[in-house]
């Protein structure tokens, strides 16, 4: 057997070992992915199934200073934001995605059904991780609650200094 029709065989026995798939849903929380340097794909793949449009949070954690580029079924969302540090750490991806020395990303995916993956275009570290999760999008019912909620605070608020 010659050695290229050799190594062939072996990514085919060993690439499912690397790679791992896991079904999120919206609410389900953030789930993780690693990666091993600069250009490398992420260890997992993440499938979505959407009944509704959701937003596709990504969130680079641990040590700062990686950046993403995500794909939504092969198909370029785009990138996460460019990392204004280097080297804090975290393993909060909620406060990752709110601080901007971690790279984050928000993507908007309608219904439909996804097979989110993404690739390290930045990590000063040589490896690393992250992580994604679907959120709801939410309703304009929900926009109405708040802005009669916050006329009411307003109006109270008035009342009292009077």
């Amino acid at each position: 057997m010659s050695l290229i029709k050799w190594l062939a065989a072996a990514m085919v026995v060993v690439a499912p070992a690397i790679s791992q798939a896991v079904v999120i849903a919206p609410g389900s929380g953030w789930q993780q992915f690693a990666f091993e340097g600069n250009g490398s794909a992420w260890d997992t793949t993440f499938t979505v199934n959407l009944s509704s449009s959701a937003w596709l949070q990504v969130a680079d954690a641990y040590m700062a200073g990686d950046r993403f580029e995500v794909f939504a079924n092969g198909l370029s969302l785009g990138l996460t934001s460019q990392p204004l540090g280097f080297g804090d750490y975290t393993a909060d991806f909620d406060a990752a995605i709110g601080d901007a020395r971690w790279s984050s990303g928000q993507f908007l995916l309608g219904a439909g059904q996804y097979e989110i993956t993404g690739i390290a275009t930045l990590s000063p570290f040589g490896s690393g991780g992250g992580a994604v999760q679907i959120a709801p999008v939410p309703e304009p019912e929900t926009y109405a609650l708040m802005g009669l909620g916050l006329v009411g605070l307003v109006a109270a608020r008035r009342r009292k200094h009077r």
